[in-house]
């Protein structure tokens, strides 16, 4: 201990690196100043305004430091509305607590770890807690290995809203005594007998438990709210009660299966999310009749069935390689559907949302297509209609990306020819996506008719970007890359396009008659930027007819950059 300031040599190193703790560490010797005129005109402040200012400190050592500025501040710390006890010895907490006024507010604690505190100490912090009767309570201390006869008794707070304790310990009940106005409760690492803590609690609506447990049992005629994360192998939830939302994370979920079973009331749950772990969701959602969010994350099944009449928003992120896919959802608004490893291309696909309107579809792609001379692999699909992102510059949007590549001898082989782009698409839920970016490493090749094929079947595009990853190297004479050979004179619907952007554009004849197309079939194009890649020589084809294509389309704005930024004007 330091016998200057009875603070441990550990909690004063925290003390001294923390920005609040760091206010009345003054060095012996150090005296406070005052004006000329010794007038303290803070402190003539009434006592509401003081305890704004300490309120603000975030940290009752620091507010209880101010006593060193004016005797006027000493003992207003232990008024304020709010106490955080931070970086504080165990023993420096007791006669802290002793100090505080009562009725308490919120009283936070928290000790350091390497202050390993035995449960008699901890029973006794508490008692001292209760005797405050403080509104709120938060207790995150380090309990010592004792064994398991030794338990924390935890007494009842009438009078506390809310109570989150965090201690790896037992905690045993007194025999009589209810938490009667307890609203909010948080559990991490207790082991508790819930069913007869929760019957002490007749106002509670949140609970949200971390521990060790294989069978869970919530009983409650008030509970709204329910999160349980699971340290070890979780096998059957009962509740009974008006729950309306659910949540259950998997802690060792991400690396093992983690499956268990629901029993229990269900009628009122609204929202259920399920993080690193599987149920039955064919037995669950039907008895779930006013369910509307269900998020999964980690799945890690390879078939996904969600039936539900209420449902409105789904939001999946899959790990395996989908080979079976039913959604019936009838009044669906809004879809997030994230598969890590992608669909199988023989998957069994079925889905079902008349009423979808927002999607957002990322999966990695398993689809190609050799209709254009060479094959190209479509290797990632990232759609989406979602307008909560309020991101409408092509230049920042990675919302709506197709990433494709012709096939390289030696490269990863990213499908079968057997499986074209129009089945890949015709999978999501919905193609009126109005931003799209065509990622695209073109290994020397023609790729017109294929960004053509893409666009015809996406006809609500409004932004289009086309960013190329070109090769010094051309590929061979005898390429038949360039097909079919009418692409330049087809004719698609692009009614909606309003804004083309080619990034890394090397000025060949192929890229400037794909963007003729393009000027071609969309009547209401308002705006094209081309940003050329390093080394275009003048005597391209995108500077001999720049010119000309500025002039046929006046109505279209044009912009043209050199590699460096610097903008290129044509006569």
């Amino acid at each position: 201990m330091d016998p200057a300031g009875g603070v441990c040599c550990d909690c004063r190193e925290e003390q001294q690196s923390s920005t609040c703790c760091r206010v009345g560490l003054l060095r012996r010797g150090t005296r406070i100043r005052r004006r000329a005129d010794d007038a303290d005109h803070i402190s003539s402040l009434p006592d509401d305004l003081l305890l704004q200012i300490l309120a603000r400190v975030g940290c009752a050592r620091a507010a209880a430091h101010t006593g060193l500025v004016s005797r006027r501040w000493r003992g207003l710390w232990t008024r304020l509305p709010e106490l955080d006890f931070h970086h504080i010895c165990p023993d420096r907490l007791l006669a802290a607590l002793d100090r505080v006024a009562r009725p308490a507010g919120s009283v936070s604690i928290s000790i350091p770890w390497y202050h390993s505190l035995s449960p008699a100490w901890i029973s006794s912090m508490l008692r001292v807690v209760a005797l405050l009767a403080p509104a709120k309570l938060a207790v995150d201390v380090d309990a010592d290995d004792a064994d398991d006869a030794d338990v924390v008794e935890l007494p009842c707070f009438d009078r506390t809203t809310s109570l989150e304790l965090s201690f790896a310990s037992s905690l045993t009940l007194p025999p009589v005594g209810d938490f009667k106005a307890l609203e909010s409760l948080s559990l991490r690492s207790c082991n508790i007998d819930l069913g007869t803590l929760l019957s002490r609690c007749s106002l509670l609506r949140k609970l949200h438990i971390r521990g060790k447990f294989d069978l869970l049992t919530v009983h409650s005629p008030s509970l709204e709210e329910l999160h349980v994360c699971a340290a070890v192998q979780l096998q059957h939830v009962d509740i009974v009660a008006p729950v309306r939302e659910l949540k259950f994370h998997a802690i060792d979920g991400v690396r093992k299966m983690h499956s268990f079973s629901f029993s229990g009331d269900f009628t009122a749950l609204e929202s259920l999310f399920l993080g690193a772990c599987h149920t039955d969701l064919g037995d669950l959602l039907p008895r779930c009749p006013r369910l509307r969010k269900l998020k999964i994350s980690y799945w890690k099944l390879d078939s996904l069935t969600v039936h539900s009449q209420s449902l409105e928003e789904l939001d999946v992120y899959a790990v395996p390689q989908l080979v079976h896919v039913d959604i019936v959802v009838p009044v669906l608004k809004t879809l997030m559907f994230d598969v890590y490893r992608g669909i199988n291309k023989e998957c069994s696909f079925s889905f079902s949302a008349p009423q979808l309107k927002d999607v957002s579809w990322h999966c990695p792609s398993r689809s190609a297509t050799d209709r254009f001379g060479v094959i190209w692999h479509m290797y990632s699909l990232t759609l989406s209609t979602l307008e909560s992102t309020g991101n409408t510059q092509l230049t920042d949007s990675k919302k709506n990306t197709c990433s494709l590549m012709p096939d390289i001898p030696g490269h990863m082989n990213f499908g079968a020819a057997d499986q074209s782009f129009g089945q890949e698409i015709s999978r999501i839920p919905t193609r009126k996506f109005t931003i799209l970016e065509l990622d695209i490493g073109t290994g020397g090749h023609v790729y017109g008719a294929m960004v053509l094929d893409l666009l015809g079947l996406c006809t609500f595009i409004q932004n289009l970007k086309v960013t190329l990853h070109q090769v010094n190297k051309p590929c061979s004479t005898n390429c038949s890359c360039d097909q079919p050979n009418n692409w330049r004179s087809q004719i698609i619907s692009l009614n909606d396009l309003k804004e083309v952007e080619i990034e890394d554009f090397n000025g060949e004849e192929h890229g400037v008659a794909l963007l003729k197309v393009l000027l071609r079939c969309a009547e209401m194009l308002d705006r094209v930027t081309v940003k050329l890649s390093r080394d275009v020589p003048q005597s391209c084809s995108a500077h001999m007819e720049f010119p000309g294509i500025l002039k046929a389309h006046p109505s279209v704005k044009f912009s043209v950059y050199r590699w460096c930024g610097d903008q290129v004007l044509f006569n």
